[in-house]
């Protein structure tokens, strides 16, 4: 499957489609588990080319056509998926505009991904949707700009919890 999220093609982890393959293979961008990997290998894991400028108007689109074989990524971001839970485990851009650009891309493809499945604010409290980043390719520059974009809340764990106020754009309840 490939889905089309502004600058996004989001292409699942073992997709067969020539021209992805090829996209894939011309930027070296595979699924090296090694014996690290945090969890069973999914279907679910993605690999997000960017692009720079938008691949179709409006929200998500889902799309079973042909990719423009002439589409050049500028960068990607490649996650593990487990159910509630996404690990980032590589991020490759330009520059570190461009990083900020995209990661903050990349949070509003996770809120809206997270709020198309419908939960209520308290389902999705209570299921913590997670995003974790991978310790090798976290540095003092990466955290700088996920600090800088609000992708990341606990420090020590490197990762960032998606809250329902988040998700629903809803301001946080006041306690009295």
């Amino acid at each position: 499957m490939v889905y089309l999220y502004k600058n996004f093609l989001v292409v699942d982890r073992n997709d067969t489609n020539a021209q992805i393959v090829h996209m894939m293979n011309s930027i070296n961008v595979v699924f090296t588990d090694g014996d690290n990997v945090w969890h069973i290998k999914s279907n679910q894991d993605k690999i997000i080319f960017v692009f720079g400028s938008v691949l179709a108007s409006g929200d998500t689109i889902h799309t079973n056509g042909s990719i423009k074989p002439d589409m050049k990524p500028i960068g990607y971001i490649k996650i593990y998926c487990q159910g509630s839970k996404v690990k980032v485990s590589e991020i490759n851009f330009r520059n570190e505009g461009e990083a900020k650009a995209y990661l903050r891309m990349f949070k509003g493809y996770l809120r809206s991904s997270i709020k198309s499945i419908g939960f209520s604010a308290a389902q999705i409290d209570a299921e913590k949707f997670v995003l974790y980043w991978c310790k090798v390719m976290y540095n003092a520059d990466v955290e700088k700009i996920l600090k800088e974009i609000g992708l990341v809340s606990d420090f020590v764990k490197r990762t960032y919890t998606f809250t329902s106020a988040v998700v629903l754009d809803q301001p946080p309840p006041t306690s009295f």
